[in-house]
Formats: structure tokens, C-alpha cells, sequence
């Protein structure tokens, strides 16, 4: 029998900024300065959604992020964008998890924004 090696990091959803990656969104966002573009390195990636606190391009890159919960201190949100910001999300599917019964979890909105908000390429389900 041949041993094989699995790395579950591979699976990992990854984020880049500037040739760094990070493995939540939320810490991209953190690392990023305003007019940075945040790219989505994984394939078919789940993670948590995020506050957007400032004017950043969030990349995609044709692959599709599931969403297991809100942003920070919201549970209905699965993306804040903050007041006075121009947020643009870009080249991918977005989509909320899958609960046991097969049903999209409950999210009352997918997006939720005080500031501007830009959909190039995106497709929104759940």
C-alpha cells in the first residue's frame, strides 16, 4: 500500500494582498491600504464574512466564496461596507452555507452598506 500525504491547507480559503496571503478575509482587509485589490486564491472557499472599512477592490477571481457567518458583531450581514467608503466586489459567486436540511442559512442581507457599493461579474445566491 502507498502512503499518501492530504494537506488541508491547500483547501484553505486564501486572500491576497500584494503578494502576501492571508488566511481569513478579514485579516486581507486589515493588511490592505485603501485602492488595494483582495484577491481570492482558493477555488471553492467558505469562510465568514467581513466589515469593509475601507475603499478596496475584493477580487474573487471566478471562484465562489460560501459564507459560514456575518461580519463582526452581525449575524444578518454577511458583508458590511462602512459609511463613506466605495467598495467593489468583483469576478466570482457569493453564497450562504448550506444548513442540515439543505436550505440556504438565514442571512438577512448578503451585502449591507452605508457607503458605495459596486458588483462587476458577480453572481449572488441564498
Amino acid at each position: 500500500m502507498k502512503d499518501f500525504t492530504f494537506d488541508l491547507q491547500r483547501f484553505a480559503a486564501t486572500w491576497e494582498v500584494n503578494g502576501t496571503t492571508y488566511s481569513s478575509l478579514s485579516a486581507a482587509i486589515s493588511a490592505a491600504t485603501a485602492g488595494d485589490t483582495i484577491t481570492l486564491q482558493t477555488r471553492n472557499a467558505t469562510g465568514n464574512g467581513a466589515t469593509v472599512n475601507k475603499n478596496v477592490i475584493i477580487n474573487l477571481g471566478g471562484n465562489t466564496y460560501t459564507l459560514n457567518d456575518g461580519s463582526t458583531g452581525s449575524t444578518t450581514r454577511a458583508f458590511t461596507v462602512s459609511e463613506g467608503l466605495s467598495v467593489t466586489f468583483k469576478n466570482g459567486n457569493i453564497q450562504k452555507t448550506l444548513t442540515d436540511n439543505n436550505t440556504r442559512s438565514d442571512r438577512s442581507f448578503i451585502i449591507s452598506a452605508t457607503g458605495s457599493v459596486t458588483l462587476e461579474n458577480i453572481t449572488i445566491a441564498g
